[in-house]
């Protein structure tokens, strides 16, 4: 059991922490979309689903941009796990 004066310190340090992973999972986000446009843009690419994504980047931008876009999209699960297991812990 949490005492009562405890209590709103601990529910500021929560929103914190999760306003900041969802700041990230945004951020991570963003970013993705910025590559995408920024290198499928005018190339008449159409990408019906992320493997295809994937496979597009690397003739485009090398293995190594291939495989950071994977990395950011397993960032981007986790983080989005990981703050819906937050907020869903403040709620209740």
């Amino acid at each position: 059991m949490v005492a009562d004066q405890l209590k709103p310190r601990l529910m500021a340090a929560t929103r914190r922490e999760v306003m900041l992973a969802m700041g990230l999972a945004g951020l991570l986000n963003m970013a993705m979309l910025a590559v995408a446009a920024a290198t499928f843009a005018g190339r008449g690419a159409e990408m019906a689903d992320l493997s295809l994504a994937w496979q597009a980047l690397t003739p485009l931008l090398g293995p190594a941009a291939a495989a950071l876009f994977a990395v950011a999209l397993l960032a981007s699960g986790v983080s989005s796990s990981v703050v819906g297991t937050l907020s869903g812990q403040v709620v209740m």
